[in-house]
């Protein structure tokens, strides 16, 4: 009869065993699934922070660029208004007046 209950006993333990042995076997297969997944949207994550990065970059860039290209023009335009109003003869002062420049900066387009 003791002998019958030992087995029992046993026989419940092992059930008892593997129940939790799958139960753990889920819990981790679960995690690491989670973990995969929260590792690949991290990574997409990444990658689109990188994209809008370098669209930004650019957009930056082109508009940068366009405002310097504007003032380059604006200032190439005014030295030459100033080498012309100076080769007419009106003084440095005069082009100072008339272009915005500073006389020190016109002085430089008289020699």
């Amino acid at each position: 009869m003791q002998a019958k209950q030992s087995l029992s006993s046993i026989s419940e333990n092992q059930d008892l065993w593997i129940k939790q042995y799958r139960q753990e076997m889920y819990e981790r297969d679960r995690l690491s699934s989670i973990e995969a997944v929260m590792r690949e949207g991290l990574q997409q994550g990444i990658q689109q922070g990188i994209q809008q990065g370098i669209q930004q970059g650019i957009q930056q860039g082109i508009q940068q660029g366009i405002q310097q290209g504007i003032q380059q023009g604006v200032t190439q335009a005014l030295a030459e208004t100033a080498k012309n109003a100076l080769s007419l003869g009106l003084t440095a002062e005069q082009v100072s007046r008339i272009t915005g420049l500073s006389v020190s900066d016109i002085k430089i387009y008289l020699q």
